[in-house]
């Protein structure tokens, strides 16, 4: 429901009309009918500015660009990042093909190993590079915790403290505004 919401032009102001289309085959000498999307701009009527949206046009199309990124199904895309308790999963990129690094666990305990398949997948040619993920995880963590200081967490602290001062702030305006409306 959200992708739908996210995917959808009146989101940034436009009207549109027309964004998909039904197609009808015959298969197996049954009539098979499907709704299949229009390619984005190909609408039967689209009308920017139509009305204020939630975003600009400017975030619509960067988010639709995050989401076009994201397909892992689409030709030639990044493909989404993946959980998993590889410390940089999903933010690794291969150096010679540009595509995320696809994250191995291996043995017992699990062990986190790094790698980039798209060429062996493509085109049997082997791997782009592959490498143990242990050594560089516990590199990033030294370096996350010497640079997240007790300073720099107290202060993240106290603005998520007046971020929360202020959301009850103009919660309870919002209730004496409804308050006095009755």
């Amino acid at each position: 429901m959200i992708l739908r919401i996210l995917r959808n032009p009146i989101y940034a102001g436009s009207y549109v009309y027309g964004r998909r289309h039904v197609v009808v085959q015959i298969e197996n000498g049954m009539l098979k009918k499907s709704t299949r999307r229009w390619p984005e701009g190909a609408y039967e009527v689209l009308i920017p500015g139509h009305h204020e949206g939630y975003v600009s046009q400017e975030i619509f199309e960067c988010v639709q660009h995050m989401l076009s990124n994201n397909a892992s199904r689409m030709e030639g895309s990044q493909g989404p990042s993946k959980l998993g308790i590889g410390l940089l999963t999903g933010l690794l990129r291969c150096a010679r093909c540009g595509r995320k690094l696809r994250v191995n666990y291996t043995g017992t305990p699990r062990l986190v190993r790094y790698t980039c398949d798209q060429a062996q997948m493509n085109s049997g040619t082997g791997t782009c590079i592959q490498f143990g993920g242990t050594a560089i995880d516990a590199s990033v963590s030294r370096e996350l915790v010497r640079v997240l200081t007790p300073a720099a967490i107290e202060a993240a602290a106290e603005v998520a403290q007046q971020q929360s001062r202020r959301e009850k702030t103009e919660l309870e305006s919002s209730r004496l505004e409804v308050e006095a409306a009755r």
